[in-house]
């Protein structure tokens, strides 16, 4: 079990690495399968992995000059309130609906990604875009995190 443990860390953090996306789906069944933590206990503790691997990564790629600061600084205000919003909301939700969100999530990402044209280099999102982007990603994320705290 613990080896199955480091092999997944391994690939988790190569899947960051490389795609820089990917940890929380890959993270939440790892820690659910091989640690054989609870669904709400799994998607906690990723949430601080894979935040302490951003938080490292976007070191180094403001070092580097690749973060827009308009745009992080316009995502994290309006994703905030829907955060909270998804929170309230996650209080209802009933277990193992989480996993099946996490999975229906994957799945029309991955549609979309497979589909779309990839984005032009150096061009900047609409507002409308971003947005719409920054609140569906709080309302999501606020729903699995404090679902647990509550």
């Amino acid at each position: 079990m613990y080896l199955m443990l480091l092999v997944s860390a391994g690939l988790i953090g190569l899947s960051l690495g490389l795609l820089g996306a990917g940890g929380s789906i890959l993270t939440v069944p790892a820690l659910t399968l091989f640690l054989g933590l609870d669904e709400k206990s799994a998607i906690t503790s990723s949430m601080i992995i894979i935040g302490m691997i951003a938080a490292v990564g976007s070191i180094r790629a403001y070092r580097n000059g690749a973060l827009d600061k308009r745009i992080i600084t316009s995502f994290g205000i309006v994703s905030l309130p829907f955060a909270a919003l998804g929170a309230r909301l996650g209080i209802w939700m009933p277990p193992g609906s989480q996993t099946v969100l996490l999975v229906a999530i994957m799945a029309v990402v991955a549609l979309k990604m497979l589909a779309d044209k990839p984005p032009v280099p150096g061009k900047s999102p609409s507002s409308w875009a971003l947005l719409s982007a920054a609140a569906t990603v709080g309302l999501i994320t606020g729903s699995w995190v404090l679902v647990v705290v509550s």
